[in-house]
């Protein structure tokens, strides 16, 4: 089974293998970003490979936990992030993912406006987008989602997808709230 998390990037690929060699595909309707989008990820893939996803949902409620513990001690100390405006620049499944876990789970609103004119407090862009927001003198957090990089090397990989990812764009949101005054 071919999984597509991304079909603007995939699914041509997954339709051509399907047709020349007979390999099923699945498309996300939403990539597992976030807790939620992971478990209906692991769902449907159980589903259709007929497993058991119980140790999977487990997993999530314990890193939503773990989440929560570090989210209520931000929240206490500033309210955040619930409520905090952020703008996300990538390719369009990506953006739905990242917009869906950081409106539903943290409580955040999306500037949905063109990037260059945006008000957000937190933006998930490549380097090149958060730089040129930077020389436009806005205010904000840059959390970069994607390549090219600032230059930081990532010796630990990181990820936006799956439990690990929900927790790391916890972590990214978290701190950015640490780092400067929001």
């Amino acid at each position: 089974l071919n999984i597509v998390l991304y079909p603007e990037m995939g699914l041509s690929g997954a339709k051509w293998l399907q047709q020349n060699l007979g390999m099923p595909y699945y498309v996300c309707g939403v990539p597992p970003i976030g807790f939620d989008a992971t478990a209906v990820f692991a769902e449907e893939i159980s589903q259709l490979l007929k497993t058991d996803c119980s140790k999977v949902k487990e997993e999530i409620e314990v890193a939503r936990a773990k989440a929560w513990y570090s989210i209520s001690g931000i929240y206490n100390a500033c309210g955040k992030p619930d409520g905090t405006i952020f703008a996300v620049k990538s390719f369009p499944s990506q953006e739905k993912g990242i917009t869906q876990f950081l409106s539903d789970y943290l409580g955040m609103i999306a500037d949905t406006s063109d990037i260059s004119h945006t008000k957000a407090e937190v933006v998930f862009s490549d380097a090149n987008i958060i730089s040129e927001l930077m020389l436009r003198d806005k205010e904000f957090c840059g959390i970069e989602i994607a390549n090219p990089t600032m230059g930081y090397v990532d010796v630990i990989e990181k990820t936006l997808l799956g439990i690990n990812g929900a927790l790391f764009l916890t972590e990214q949101v978290l701190n950015s709230f640490m780092t400067r005054i929001i």
